[in-house]
């Protein structure tokens, strides 16, 4: 389980939240290729959909890995199904918003408490919020920014959120969010932190991002 839900090695989790199963339409992506001289960083993802539900992701690299995602009658990802590199089932828990509230993978837990607004705390340690868009806004010391006026990978992908995404896989918060992500930000320590350049196609949708400062790798993204 070495890379396998290494949230507090990265030091990211969101608590996205809703039904974003309906009203979905335009590109979702099918294939993303991520280089950069740390094996972390130097991975093809290629995503599989039904209705533009996010069913299964594929990484290679370093450690190859596929994920299943098990819906069962939710609009919601119940289980994802690990296997390659690493083995593991995960389980997840919503409340009645929809809001996923529970992961569990062998017999540990994260626990996700909603505050006001769009505050929540993780297994009562970890403080954080939510953009409006229900990405990753604030967590602990690290602050993420967005461009507001363009579209993120993940924009049109139905079912799966970024809470969901960040419990399985390290390096989500990067290409797996419904704005394009430029910065990672350290607010104690800029040194520690990562700043993104986006090029986007004409409908504003992320083909190439550089990420650069605490770590240096490229992104490059294929639609459908």
């Amino acid at each position: 389980m070495k890379k396998l839900f290494l949230i507090a090695t990265f030091g990211l989790l969101a608590a996205s939240c809703g039904d974003d199963d309906s009203g979905a339409s335009g590109k979702v992506p099918t294939q993303i290729v991520m280089t950069g001289d740390d094996p972390q960083f130097n991975n093809v993802y290629t995503f599989a959909y039904e209705n533009r539900r996010l069913k299964q992701i594929t990484r290679t690299g370093a450690q190859d890995v596929t994920y299943v995602l098990n819906y069962g009658n939710s609009k919601k990802p119940q289980s994802v199904a690990v296997t390659g590199d690493l083995e593991a089932t995960v389980l997840f828990t919503y409340d009645d918003r929809n809001r996923l509230i529970r992961s569990v993978v062998g017999g540990n837990s994260i626990d996700i408490l909603y505050l006001e607004g769009n505050a929540f705390v993780i297994s009562n340690v970890t403080e954080g919020s939510l953009t409006d868009d229900g990405d990753l806004g604030t967590l602990g010391v690290t602050q993420f920014t967005y461009e507001n006026s363009k579209k993120g990978a993940f924009a049109n992908v139905k079912g799966a959120d970024a809470l969901m995404l960040a419990v399985i896989e390290t390096n989500m918060p990067y290409y797996a969010s419904k704005k394009p992500v430029t910065g990672v930000i350290n607010t104690e320590d800029e040194d520690l932190s990562r700043h993104v350049a986006q090029t986007y196609d004409d409908d504003g949708y992320p083909i190439v991002s550089e990420i650069s400062g605490n770590a240096e790798f490229t992104m490059s993204f294929t639609y459908d």
